[in-house]
């Protein structure tokens, strides 16, 4: 039962960041699972882990996609000045900042929970 509500939360996770990451500001992702993590009530570890994966998927799917449509070089530019970072290390960058957001996004929504159900 655990495990289909994982996948559950996951799916509602990535489709809900996706849509919080293009209408909103860059940190409306993070409010939406530590919403999901309130409401849906996975375990610390789980919401933890369910964070961490959803928002890094979302972070490399918008990555990937803002690389493809970038005319003028701009990733590329960016990582030069960042110490000659390439393309694929700017991307791996992105996807760990959004990993550890979501990590810390989780950790704070299913521990409100705890601390609200005291």
């Amino acid at each position: 039962m655990m495990k289909q509500k994982a996948w559950i939360v996951l799916i509602t996770l990535v489709v809900g960041e996706f849509l919080c990451g293009v209408f909103g500001p860059w940190y409306a992702p993070a409010i939406f699972i530590i919403a999901i993590s309130l409401l849906m009530k996975p375990s610390v570890k789980m919401a933890m882990l369910l964070g961490a994966v959803s928002l890094a998927l979302v972070y490399l799917a918008m990555s990937l996609f803002q690389l493809h449509k970038d005319e003028m070089n701009i990733v590329y530019r960016t990582g030069h000045l960042m110490g000659g970072l390439s393309s694929f290390g700017m991307l791996m960058i992105s996807t760990l900042i959004g990993a550890v957001t979501g990590v810390l996004s989780g950790w704070i929504g299913s521990t409100f929970r705890e601390v609200f159900k005291k």
